[in-house]
């Protein structure tokens, strides 16, 4: 971190140096002054993630408040007779990476906000003399050393504010770390440029600090102090998912070559964590990196997911079939063999086609990610309630049965340590579960993800609509034959839909609003009355339990006589 630093307090004519190649700024520095390292990932107040008491070195004068300078004068030599590589201490990567850049332009080496523009047009001329893979070389260090502690807050605002400026989001992508090739599943995660941060989070693998720290004795909290914990951990997760969405957003709008770069990248992650059902989470990119990246497609797709469904037409159905970007080799199609599939792509390919549109790619991609990642990190919560449902059932049997309680003392005295550590087990689970909810029944993810859930039920029944005039108006009877577009669909576009329905149903049934639960109670009603559509008898049952679930749960029953019900 120290080196870090150093390096972006550099004066100009140095880093200007260092941009030519004639530096080695990692063999040239020399220590000023010291100063703490912040304190937690998520709040001023709380402990560091990885150690409530750990502090670092860094090197640079310290000053809380920049603009105090202005006026005074420069003094460019510390107590100890060094030179002060930098004048002020700032709080976040813009202010560390223009104020050396212009130390001989502006007096005392301060930007205000009026010379803002003209610093970042000077930063922009220099990286673009400088070869392609300059930013990139300042920029990794400081990527991976941001997801340590506090630090991802000073550099995400300077980031962002960069790559709005075209000229300097195009230099994102030219790092080879901006796509790893050969890098593992695991490690893609933190050798990927942006990686760093996408990976923060509150889940327990990553984090394990947040629950002790926000969720500990869970049996002694109030609701209050509960919602108080979520309140502020979901606004410090909406401010980072924001910003990175600001970020690939900025980096997708500065080229086409850019915005493939984007789209590669998502790839990337998609065909690296391709696995089977049993899933050996050390091997597999963590719930915090999957979610995050959720959270941005979610928020590029918000465009095209409007209350009309008007862009329903600009989604290609052929799109597993004309397009390498996703493979669905392994994975089981609504009404197909993975012979008929692979018959049905190349009679798609020698079809001819162009490049699908950035509206399918990223329809498809969002679709994708959300099953290798939000619904595995939902399974892994389901697993938690399992585990505290078996551990009680445990006690309630020892609470029960009195006998041991009539045995010998050291008898006895097994069965109370036996309960004791039971316990202790369902605290532990208890506070690694509030810290998944933190994230997955977050109101505005969830409006977001039922929202593009919605979108992409009412585009299936468009597919098997022959008038494709659905949701205008609805559709009433689907065709007896099959569209061989509807047959190609994996099982999992289906499948998540009905198993996220479900998981919000139980946990939190007031986050399904209309209009998503009218459109899921659409699908689950269109497929079965039309039982034919789908092979699955597996999945013909979810839709059944979602359907019903929600039914009772908002509309009740209405007793039309004494053998049947309905709405």
């Amino acid at each position: 971190m120290a080196t870090l630093v150093k390096l972006l307090v550099f004066p100009c004519d140095i880093r200007w140096n260092l941009i030519s190649g004639r530096l080695d700024p990692l063999k040239s520095l020399t220590c000023a002054q010291t100063m703490n390292e912040p304190q937690s990932l998520w709040s001023s107040s709380a402990p560091p993630l990885a150690d409530a008491r750990r502090s670092r070195k860094r090197t640079c004068f310290v000053s809380q408040h920049p603009h105090e300078h202005r006026d005074r004068k420069p003094n460019n030599l510390g107590g100890n007779g060094q030179r002060l590589l930098g004048a002020v201490r700032v709080n976040n990567l813009l202010k560390i990476l223009f104020a050396p850049l212009c130390l001989h332009i502006y007096p005392g080496g301060l930007i205000n906000i009026d010379e803002f523009p003209l610093s970042l047009t000077d930063l922009q001329r220099r990286f673009q003399i400088a070869d392609g893979h300059v930013l990139g070389r300042i920029l990794v260090p400081v990527l991976r050393l941001a997801s340590g502690d506090n630090g991802w807050r000073n550099i995400v605002p300077g980031l962002e504010a960069s790559a709005a400026t075209k000229a300097i989001a195009r230099m994102f992508t030219n790092p080879e770390e901006w796509c790893p090739e050969n890098s593992s599943t695991s490690s893609f995660e933190r050798s990927s440029l942006l990686g760093p941060l996408i990976r923060l989070g509150v889940f327990q693998w990553e984090w394990p600090t947040i629950s002790k720290t926000y969720f500990s004795e869970p049996e002694k909290r109030t609701r209050a102090d509960v919602d108080a914990s979520n309140t502020s951990l979901r606004a410090t997760l909406h401010n980072l998912q924001t910003s990175l969405f600001q970020l690939f957003n900025s980096i997708v709008r500065a080229s086409p070559e850019c915005r493939e770069s984007v789209l590669e990248y998502f790839s990337k992650v998609i065909s690296l964590n391709v696995r089977g059902l049993q899933v050996d989470f050390a091997t597999v990119a963590s719930d915090g990196f999957m979610v995050n990246l959720q959270a941005v497609l979610l928020q590029i797709a918000e465009p095209f997911i409007d209350s009309k469904f008007s862009k329903l037409d600009r989604i290609d159905p052929k799109f597993f079939g004309r397009s390498s970007r996703i493979s669905m080799a392994d994975k089981t199609r609504v009404n197909a063999t993975s012979d008929e599939a692979s018959r049905w792509a190349e009679e798609v390919q020698s079809e001819g086609h162009g490049p699908a549109n950035f509206i399918t790619e990223i329809f498809y991609l969002t679709a994708t990610i959300n099953h290798y990642g939000l619904m595995r990190t939902i399974q892994s919560a389901q697993d938690l309630h399992k585990a505290i449902d078996e551990r009680q059932n445990v006690i309630d049997w020892y609470e029960g049965d009195p006998t041991w309680r009539e045995q010998p003392p050291t008898i006895r005295a097994r069965y109370e340590e036996q309960m004791k550590r039971i316990k202790d087990e369902m605290q532990l689970i208890h506070e690694e579960m509030f810290a998944y909810q933190v994230q997955l029944l977050d109101p505005e993810f969830s409006a977001r993800q039922l929202a593009f859930n919605g979108f992409l039920s009412t585009w299936l029944i468009n597919l098997v609509d022959p008038s494709k005039n659905h949701p205008t108006i609805t559709i009433d009877f689907v065709p007896p034959k099959i569209p061989t577009v509807f047959k190609m669909i994996p099982e999992f576009f289906i499948e998540d839909m009905a198993d996220y329905a479900l998981y919000l149903m139980r946990l939190k049934p007031e986050a399904i609003e209309n209009p998503a639960r009218v459109e899921i109670l659409i699908l689950c009603f269109t497929f079965l009355s039309s039982t034919w559509y789908i092979k699955n008898p597996f999945l013909k049952t979810r839709l059944l339990q979602g359907a019903d679930l929600i039914r009772v749960m908002f509309y009740g029953t209405l007793e039309t006589d004494e053998n049947e019900e309905e709405f």
